[in-house]
This record gives structure tokens, C-alpha cells and sequence, in this order.
């Protein structure tokens, strides 16, 4: 099983394969539960969890009445519920074994996947589709980063607990920096910056005081404008490698509101929610229904720039956020549910950090806390890698021995 298990959080670091179009890691992970007798999901036990996927099949039941919907079938809402299960499964699973396995040896294999996946997204980039079997090295950004951030706690842990890679830690921190910075993500250089400071504070408590320092000085700067000639030359500097981080930094160009159509086609997922919500408060829309619903778009004079785009493609595009995604799909009952499902580690983590009694296996948590915030600008809890993470949190939460 231990290999299984291993090559499962390969592929859920590096999610390249499909199998009849769907993920490898599906299939290694029901291997991995029927290798073993002893391994048993205790999902009935687990009531957020169980509760969460009730009210994942009642919005399912909801989506075949639903007029304003194109439903693609009764197939698709099936498959769909499965990943559903399978996800939950995946949490619940970590969430009980991952403190029994030899965490340093499985990291291994998590920090290999994560290496061939930034080699993929800035080397290869390429697609190969043999039928049933289909590779894709060609990763979309927004993915790209999810992973990146999921990761680093989890590499930062590895490296700190290895006698050898220990004092390059530092030199650890540079390469994921620099790789979030030339994925010309702009949201995600600044929660990978949270983490750092995170971990850093885990590691070494008493620079807390300092890192609150730097953040508050950082606050007042920018609140003051007195870094207006420094962020200007920043920016120039910054141009040929990253321009939009660098136009974020001038706050021109694409990151200006009236310019930037991408945060207005995300402003307008958020209003295309409301909508959903108001005609489907409590049980939403149905998974994966967001990009099926015709939603009457009733505030587009808002947004004029993106006028020579039609309603079939508004409609069409996903909701740019995990929480607006449940909350449009599952309702107000899935979106409590989902939160009661990631806030108790968070709020372990932040109570502890507040308090100055971490521990290493805390910076686990973190991987929770930076995806969580991660949550705001993608959708991404339709894959296997945000599950694994809210299990291992739980675990590294209710166990004081993982070291």
C-alpha cells in the first residue's frame, strides 16, 4: 500500500494523467483501500463530512427542476457526485492515516511531484491523447499556483526535518518565490509571502514581534503613499519578467479597475451569483451547474468594456472562486457545511500563532490557511489536492505527534 500511497501524492502534486477522462489519482486511490482490509473509511462517523455530501445529492436532486439550467444529464450529475465522494473519501482518509505512514518518506514523493510540475509548466507544455489514456503537461496558471501554495508548507516541513537539506531552507523560500513570481500570478506572491512569514514565526517564535513590525510598516506605507517613487521604479524594473505584477505595482494598465477585464469578468461572476442565490437560496443549483446556468444577467450595463461578449459567454465561464462556486451550487446549506469543514484547523492555527504555542506539525495548517485564501480568486474544490490538504490538517491538528 505504501507505494500506492506513494504514487498517489506524485500524481497529486503532478496531476498529468487521465484515465478515461479522469484522474489517475481516483484509481490509485482505490487501490490503496482495497489492497488493505484494515483501512476503512469511517464516513457514516464523520457527520460534517457526510452532511457536506447530503447536501451535495439534494442540490443534485434540485438541479433536474431547475428551468434556467442547460442540464447536461443524469450521467454527468452521477460522475460528478462520485468525484464528490471520492474527494471527501480522500480527506476523511488523511485525516485518520496520515500520522500512522512514515510522513518524511511520503513528502518525498509530494516534493517530487511538485518539481516535475514546475519543470512541466515552464518547459514542456504540451498535450497527448491516446483514447482512453491522455497526458496534459500544459497546466493553466491559476491551477499552477493553487498547487504551489498547497505545497511549500509541506516542502518547508520536509526540508526542516532533513539533517542534510535543513540550512537550505532559505534558498528553499527563493525558488518557490521565484517561481510564483514568474508564474505571473499576482494574488499568489502575496499569500505565499503569509505562509513564509508563517512558518518562519512556527520555526522561530521570537521573531514574531518582528515580522508583526514589518507587516504593520509594510500597512502604513502603502496607506501613506510614500512609496509612490520607489513602487514606480519597482515596476520598471519588474516590466520585462512580469508585467502584471509590475502593472499591479503602478496600479495602471491592466491592473487598473476600468482597464482590468479580468477582474471585471470576475466582479461579474460574483453578481451572476447573486442572482443564483437569490432564486436558489438554500439548496443552490446542482454541482458543477455554475457554467449550465443561464443566469439573466441583469446588471451587464455595469460593465460596458466587456460588451462584445455575449450572455452565452458570461454564462459559460466558471465562478472564479471556490466560495462563490458553493455557495451558487450547493446553497447556503453546502456553504456552511464547507465552512465548518475548513474552519476548525484554521482557527487552531491562528489561535496557536496568536498564542506562541505552535508546533512543526502546525505548519501543515498553513497549507489549509494559504489555499483557503486562494479560495477568493479560484475555484478549485473539484480536485484531489485541496482534499489531501484538509485531512492532513485535520490530523496534524488532533495529533501532537508529528514531528
Amino acid at each position: 500500500m505504501n507505494k500506492l500511497l506513494k504514487l498517489f501524492l506524485f500524481f497529486t502534486a503532478f496531476p498529468c494523467i487521465k484515465i478515461f477522462g479522469v484522474s489517475i489519482t481516483i484509481f490509485l486511490f482505490m487501490a490503496i483501500i482495497f489492497s488493505r482490509k484494515n483501512i476503512k473509511i469511517q464516513f457514516l462517523k464523520s457527520k460534517v463530512f457526510l452532511f457536506f455530501f447530503v447536501a451535495i445529492l439534494i442540490s443534485s436532486v434540485f438541479s433536474f427542476f431547475d428551468d434556467q439550467t442547460s442540464h447536461p444529464g443524469f450521467f454527468y450529475i452521477l460522475k460528478i457526485c462520485f468525484q464528490y465522494l471520492y474527494w471527501i473519501c480522500v480527506a476523511i482518509f488523511f485525516k485518520k492515516y496520515f500520522k500512522s505512514f512514515n510522513i518524511i518518506e511520503l513528502i518525498n514523493y509530494f516534493l517530487l511531484g511538485l518539481i516535475c510540475l514546475i519543470i512541466s509548466f515552464f518547459v514542456l507544455k504540451f498535450k497527448l491523447d491516446y483514447g482512453f489514456l491522455s497526458f496534459n503537461f500544459d497546466f493553466p496558471r491559476n491551477n499552477f499556483v493553487f498547487i504551489i501554495l498547497a505545497g511549500f508548507p509541506i516542502s518547508y516541513f520536509y526540508f526542516i526535518n532533513n539533517k542534510r537539506l535543513k540550512k537550505f531552507t532559505i534558498l528553499l523560500i527563493f525558488i518557490f518565490l521565484l517561481v510564483i513570481f514568474l508564474s505571473q500570478g499576482r494574488s499568489g506572491i502575496l499569500i505565499l509571502i503569509i505562509e513564509i512569514i508563517f512558518v518562519s514565526i512556527i520555526v522561530n517564535p521570537k521573531i514574531k514581534l518582528f515580522y508583526n513590525f514589518v507587516l504593520a510598516l509594510i500597512i502604513i506605507a502603502f496607506l501613506s503613499g510614500a512609496l509612490n517613487f520607489f513602487l514606480v521604479s519597482l515596476s520598471n524594473a519588474v516590466e520585462p519578467y512580469n508585467p502584471r505584477i509590475a502593472g499591479f505595482i503602478r496600479q495602471d494598465g491592466e491592473s487598473d479597475f476600468e482597464q482590468n477585464k479580468s477582474l471585471m469578468l470576475r466582479l461579474m461572476m460574483i453578481d451572476k451569483t447573486k442572482e443564483i442565490f437569490l432564486e436558489n437560496p438554500f439548496f443552490g443549483i446542482g454541482p458543477n451547474m455554475f457554467k449550465y446556468y443561464k443566469a439573466p444577467l441583469d446588471f451587464r450595463s455595469n460593465y460596458q468594456k466587456l460588451d462584445y461578449r455575449d450572455d452565452d459567454y458570461i454564462n459559460s465561464r466558471s465562478s472564479h472562486g471556490t466560495y462563490l462556486h458553493i455557495l451558487s451550487e450547493f446553497g447556503i446549506l453546502g456553504f456552511t457545511l464547507f465552512l465548518l469543514i475548513i474552519s476548525p484547523p484554521i482557527l487552531y492555527l491562528l489561535k496557536h500563532l496568536y498564542n506562541s504555542k505552535t508546533r512543526k506539525s502546525d505548519i501543515f495548517l498553513i497549507s489549509l490557511f494559504g489555499i483557503s485564501l486562494h479560495f477568493l480568486s479560484i475555484s478549485a474544490i473539484t480536485g484531489t489536492i485541496a482534499w489531501v490538504i484538509i485531512g492532513i490538517a485535520y490530523s496534524s491538528k488532533t495529533d501532537k505527534q508529528i514531528e
